[in-house]
């Protein structure tokens, strides 16, 4: 690196005359210098610079912000990896934009008042005080001039609506600044005055002030903000004594003796580019992921919202690690202890990381999409999102049904953020090491389609209800099982739920519903008929029958009159315990043995009906189905040429179907409808459908 004056930006850094300073580290040497305090103040010349600028920006790129406040070269990975902490004005730099639905207009403020500088005869040898300096090995250049100033950034923020244009905005914003007429006259100067249009617009941007003035006070407001900007060339004091220094010259030691400390080289700006455009792109993942945060489908479903803050934490933790090992390279690399191919290595591992621009840009679009098509759904759905764990129990205070569109997928993990997390915590050695995950969605084609019917399915049924004791609702509840979504009924008798599935078959009650009565014959004493035949009561006493060789004489059991073949449809209403079944004429009927029950044997087919649950049985074979019994009414649907026979449980309110089994077989005779009754007290009603 050539042994040239270098002038550097101060960062609202103390510069002083005569201090030392390490372009290696970007850093002031406090305590050191090469001559005392009063040789310094004898020898220093000063001279007037008064300069006035005014400029404004739409711009937050990095670029844009290090162009504004003269931050060129290896500085600007000084001051991003936090090696150098600005101060004043200069904390502008490290602002950023929290949203790209933002809108943001800066102001800046430039006066300048003076220069100071050492003279030429003060660089001899022979006035030095403190050669020790040039042993120490500690700084590379020494403080010889400055410039004097103060800077104010005004920093305009708003959020967009939806239906505003961002460039419409910000024109009559910058329409309005326009009125502030030129910057030497603010003295003294009227308030600002606007249109209609420019204060409508105004009125809605808030204000941060970054400034090297000391201010009476913070304003947010637009109009605030104007008060104290007209202030400003008062704040300077009568000889510009509140200025601070805004740029530093800096003179090589290494010119004044050989035996200095030097810079031996700067760090290319190919490079300071690339490291800048990896930092951008990490800021920008972070300000879309706060647009994704606030988006329908995020504030809707908590897993959603939490895994965007996932993403967005693992991007700023991989910065600030990466700026970090940025930040030791640099003084290496300068000091010529390390080459800038360490750099260029840093920035190719980064390229290869799950964090790239490629990577990060899948994932996010991948969320996009999928909040686009949950805000769809939202939309069309037009019912209240809960939370399926905390809010169900109160739904039921005001309800005895409850039927929930669930989102089933929302709260899988995502294999990309478990790789993140672990590229995060390993060590580099490890980085390259198993399974490498990609961005991947669980909105597939196939699940998109399987959503949309399940969509059009909830609406048919809530359209259809007439009832006020049943409550649609939205949800989301890992489901691995019913991908995408799917309708969960919940019963106010029992906490557990289950996946409504609409029948297999068309069930249409005009053409496949069939009349179905008691035969009195096949009744065991123990049970009494009533309504035409058409309801079975449990009771204590025997009742008077006539013996009959059709009569069940040990199991409490009934069968119909009616022989079932082809399509055959009937409702039962049940009440305690009760078996509601389809069978052979040929079960047995007499003595204490398994052939004789319903669902024991290869003659029947049955559904045990509890309070919590459903058993299905055939051939002695059990199967407990976990599904909440609230609506004591159940549906049977035979088509027997098909082979299938198939239980549904009839919504009491909303005469909806949720499936609970079906049964596939080879029927080889007619069928009859079967009842169990063990108890006293509890019954079986055929039920007349419409």
């Amino acid at each position: 690196m050539s042994l040239i004056v270098t002038i550097v930006p101060c960062l609202g850094r103390p510069f002083q005359l005569g201090m030392l300073y390490d372009m290696r580290r970007d850093c002031l040497i406090p305590g050191l210098s090469l001559w005392d305090n009063n040789k310094l103040q004898k020898h220093k010349n000063v001279i007037p610079k008064h300069f006035t600028q005014m400029e404004v920006s739409t711009s937050d790129s990095l670029e844009d912000k290090a162009a504004s406040m003269n931050i060129s070269g290896s500085l600007k990975l000084s001051v991003l990896s936090g090696k150098v902490n600005v101060a004043g004005s200069a904390k502008y730099f490290n602002d950023n934009k929290k949203s790209t639905k933002q809108s943001r207009i800066t102001l800046k403020y430039h006066v300048s008042t003076h220069f100071e500088h050492l003279t030429m005869d003060h660089l001899e040898h022979k006035s030095f005080q403190y050669t020790e300096v040039f042993d120490s090995d500690l700084g590379t250049h020494v403080v010889t001039a400055g410039l004097y100033s103060a800077d104010a950034f005004l920093v305009f923020n708003r959020d967009l609506d939806s239906n505003e244009e961002k460039t419409e905005v910000e024109g009559t914003f910058k329409a309005a600044l326009s009125n502030l007429g030129k910057l030497g006259n603010l003295e003294g100067q009227a308030s600002v005055k606007l249109n209609e249009s420019e204060k409508a617009v105004t009125d809605k941007f808030s204000c941060t002030f970054y400034t090297d003035f000391r201010l009476p006070a913070n304003p947010f407001s637009f109009k605030g903000a104007m008060d104290i900007y007209k202030q400003l060339p008062n704040m300077l004091g009568e000889k510009g004594e509140n200025t601070v220094p805004l740029k530093a010259w800096l003179y090589p030691l290494a010119k004044l003796d050989s035996k200095a400390a030097k810079c031996v080289r700067d760090i290319s700006n190919s490079l300071i580019t690339a490291v800048s455009d990896v930092i951008e792109s990490l800021n920008n993942a972070e300000i879309r992921c706060n647009d994704l945060a606030v988006d329908t489908a995020a504030q809707a479903f908590p897993a959603f919202h939490q895994k965007i803050q996932e993403l967005k934490k693992k991007c700023n933790d991989y910065k600030l690690d990466l700026l970090k090992k940025v930040g030791s390279l640099l003084p290496l690399i300068r000091g010529g202890q390390e080459e800038e191919c360490d750099l260029v290595d840093l920035l190719k591992h980064h390229e290869e990381s799950p964090f790239s621009s490629t990577e990060l840009d899948q994932w996010i679009k991948i969320k996009q999409d999928e909040a686009d098509v949950l805000k769809a759904f939202l939309e069309k759905l037009e019912c209240p999102v809960r939370d399926v764990y905390k809010s169900i129990g109160k739904v039921f205070a005001h309800t005895e049904d409850v039927v929930c569109f669930t989102f089933t997928s929302l709260d899988e993990s995502d294999p990309f953020l478990d790789y993140l997390t672990n590229y995060i915590d390993e060590k580099s050695e490890k980085r390259h090491k198993g399974k490498r995950e990609k961005p991947e969605s669980w909105l597939t084609q196939d699940v998109g389609q399987r959503m949309r019917k399940t969509l059009k399915l909830f609406n048919g049924l809530k359209s259809s209800s007439k009832s006020n004791n049943t409550k649609f609702i939205v949800v989301s509840d890992y489901n691995e099982e019913n991908p995408g979504a799917c309708i969960m009924l919940y019963g106010h008798e029992c906490d557990d739920t289950v996946c409504f599935i609409p029948p297999s078959k068309p069930i249409c009650s005009t053409t496949d519903a069939c009349d179905l009565t008691l035969d009195p014959n096949t009744a065991h004493t123990c049970l009494s008929l009533s309504e035409g035949n058409r309801k079975v009561t449990g009771v204590e006493e025997h009742q008077p029958y006539p013996d009959h060789p059709e009569r069940f004489d040990y199991y409490e059991q009934v069968v119909c009159r009616e022989s079932l073949t082809g399509r055959c449809y009937w409702e039962a209403e049940w009440s305690g315990e009760a078996v509601i079944s389809v069978t052979y004429k040929g079960i047995s009927r007499k003595r204490h043995i398994g052939g004789c029950v319903f669902g024991c044997n290869i003659k029947s087919w049955s559904l045990e009906c509890s309070r919590n649950s459903y058993y299905i049985s055939h051939n002695n074979n059990y199967t407990n189905i976990y599904a909440p019994s609230s609506s004591k009414r159940v549906g049977v649907y035979l088509d027997w040429t098909a082979g299938t026979l198939s239980f549904y449980r009839v919504s009491s309110h909303t005469h909806t179907l949720t499936h609970l089994h079906t049964f596939h077989s080879t029927f080889t005779e007619p069928l009859y409808a079967g009842f169990g009754v063990w108890y006293s007290d509890c019954s079986v009603c055929v039920c007349e459908l419409e």
